[in-house]
């Protein structure tokens, strides 16, 4: 018996940031943000848009194509849900999970369709409000590694018969905050993805295995603020290669990695990927027997002194840290080390060799990245992006190594068997929210910014509610016409702290929003 993903959706806000936005705003050129990080463009969302509205759309999204499609809905019938689990990092109850808010105001519309709902539609909708009722649900939360996480562990209950069938929902809204992140504004982001993990899978075959590493260090971080803070430094670059590649080494030595594969790792930043593929490929290389011929290419040895590779010396690095006694964190004691320095050195020159290209064509990483370089830093959600990306262009059918990663930090390394790439894959994903674009002017993205930064969703939406205006007047004020009230959106907050939400344009529910 298999399991695996059977259905992959997306929902992303209309509004687009271009990285000559970015560039005019910092003062840089773009091709900075285009070459230096791989970011083309990124999704933005207004007041109205939260990540509770992201994740009701894509659930809603998911629904109609149970009803409306014959395949998916006998698939459905064999497979129907018990688990319903949410990840994400920008959380704003401090109580019930999200998934529950989300079912909350999606049921209603499903319900009024169901009214004038025959034949499929309607044994669909019956069945799936069934479901929700009689689905288990909770939330996780760790910094773009949640959802993965989650992933693996609901598939893991599908393998073992204990679910037959469950929804695993990512939201994020990745918003920075310059005088807290310097230069992370070009990283910005938000989207939903919802993954329908099923035996028998129509999309993914996912392995039972894993392998985890934990590096305690603050690279990135939220201290009971709205927007999070971003050491300076490629510290934080490394901290992520050590994590990552400490798990995929665990993953190497206990389980093997296929000799012909794909790889995908957490892109807040596509360009981020291809520093874990250099470590990779030099690692590859050595265990090949190969390194030299590389190192005769660069006319130097890769410098690892004592070590017997690059990890060994992160890891020592790492463990000199413990010795210190300055008040020095992690990530600077990373960014200050010589011995980094010289190594990430010759790891930049590696990344400019043909040799080095061509291994990351081999895994995919131009593939990947496709999608990420038009939605920006989805948090969890990026790493399914990337995967999104990769089905829809890639032309063989190979093993992918995933590799996750959260800030804090933790990595998460598993394999995933496509059993369709291409056109045949698309059939079983929903992208369709991309096309909804409307890219808007520094003037307007700069107004909107200083309202999400200045005010969390709890403020806002109490301060819109107490001036007898809703979130979706404020983002119409702004935007003009560029503004559509689509989907679903939080209105307003009451003096009680209840949410009050509509889906176009109409009123659909109140719950309690929480402070956060």
């Amino acid at each position: 018996m298999t399991s695996g993903i059977s259905y992959i959706g997306l929902d992303v806000p209309r509004y687009v940031v271009t990285a000559d936005t970015i560039a005019t705003i910092q003062n840089s050129p773009a091709e900075k943000i285009r070459q230096g990080l791989l970011v083309n463009e990124f999704r933005f969302a207004g007041e109205s848009d939260t990540v509770v509205t992201l994740a009701a759309n894509n659930l809603l999204r998911f629904v109609e194509h149970v009803a409306n499609n014959s395949e998916l809905l006998n698939h459905y019938k064999r497979h129907r849900i018990r688990g319903i689990y949410l990840a994400t990092e920008t959380s704003v109850e401090g109580s019930r999970p999200l998934s529950m808010a989300v079912l909350e105001i999606v049921e209603p519309i499903i319900k009024k369709k169901l009214d004038s709902a025959a034949g499929m539609q309607k044994e669909a909708y019956e069945m799936l409000l069934e479901d929700f009722r009689m689905s288990d649900s909770f939330e996780t939360k760790f910094a773009c590694t949640a959802l993965l996480k989650t992933i693996q562990l609901v598939n893991n209950s599908v393998e073992l018969g204990t679910l037959e069938g469950a929804l695993v929902i990512g939201t994020d809204i990745a918003l920075y905050d310059s005088a807290k992140a310097k230069n992370a504004e070009a990283t910005q982001g938000a989207a939903s993805t919802l993954l329908y993990i099923t035996r028998d899978p129509l999309l993914v075959k996912i392995s039972a295995n894993s392998t985890h590493y934990n590096l305690p260090t603050y690279d990135f971080y939220k201290p009971d603020e709205h927007t999070p803070r971003v050491p300076s430094g490629y510290g934080s670059e490394v901290a992520y290669v050590i994590t990552v590649a400490s798990a995929f080494k665990a993953f190497e030595e206990k389980f093997g990695i296929p000799e012909d594969f794909y790889a995908i790792s957490h892109v807040p930043f596509p360009k981020e990927a291809y520093y874990l593929a250099s470590i990779l490929y030099v690692h590859l290389l050595r265990s090949k027997g190969k390194i030299s011929e590389l190192e005769q290419q660069l006319g130097e040895k890769e410098p690892i002194g004592n070590a017997s590779n690059a990890l060994e010396l992160f890891t020592k690095v790492v463990r000199s840290y413990a010795d210190k006694a300055n008040g020095e964190d992690l990530v600077e004691h990373l960014s200050n080390s010589e011995e980094i320095a010289k190594l990430w050195a010759f790891h930049k020159k590696v990344r400019q060799t043909e040799g080095f290209n061509k291994f990351a064509r081999e895994i995919g990483l131009d593939k990947a990245i496709g999608l990420p370089s038009r939605i920006g830093n989805s948090y969890n959600n990026s790493i399914i992006v990337a995967l999104m990306s990769l089905l829809r262009s890639a032309e063989k059918i190979k093993p992918i190594i995933m590799m996750s990663y959260g800030s804090g930090a933790g990595s998460t390394v598993t394999i995933y068997e496509p059993l369709r790439v291409g056109k045949d894959a698309e059939k079983y994903m929903d992208i369709s929210s991309l096309e909804n674009r409307i890219e808007i002017s520094i003037e307007e993205y700069k107004e909107l910014h200083e309202r999400l930064i200045r005010k969390n969703e709890f403020e806002r939406g109490k301060e819109a509610y107490a001036n007898s205006k809703t979130l979706e007047e404020r983002d119409r004020q702004v935007l003009k016409n560029k503004f559509s009230n689509e989907g679903f959106k939080l209105l307003y907050v009451d003096e009680s702290g209840r949410g009050h939400y509509a889906f176009n344009g109409e009123k659909v529910k109140s719950m309690p929003i929480l402070r956060y």
